[in-house]
């Protein structure tokens, strides 16, 4: 991991200092805590989905197992969908960003 000591932070060996590498930064925030708090609502949510599939399903079907099976479906329909939206948000974001990096080089 990259850390700068007092020198490089006051800029005297800054052109010396070498940028911390891709696989640096990604250990840096692969468990910070956004990271650890998105993992902790994802399980409380995965928590409550289960917990509400097992209580719908013996009275949405004839049978636990394809009422249980049922509500992980939608779940997963859902789930798909949102993040086919977020896809297509992202990549339009990615798209609007190209353009306008675009039209300042060709100005």
């Amino acid at each position: 991991m990259y850390i700068q000591d007092d020198e490089d932070a006051c800029g005297a060996n800054a052109e010396d200092a070498d940028p911390p590498s891709e696989a640096a930064v990604h250990e840096a925030i692969r468990n910070d805590e956004l990271r650890r708090l998105e993992r902790a609502e994802r399980s409380n949510a995965e928590s409550a989905i289960l917990l509400a599939a097992k209580i719908i399903a013996p009275r949405i079907s004839t049978s636990y197992e394809d009422g249980y099976e049922w509500c992980i479906e939608q779940v997963c329909t859902i789930h798909t969908s949102l993040f086919a939206i977020i896809w297509q948000q992202t990549e339009q974001s990615i798209l609007t960003r190209k353009k306008t990096t675009t039209d300042r080089e060709l100005n």
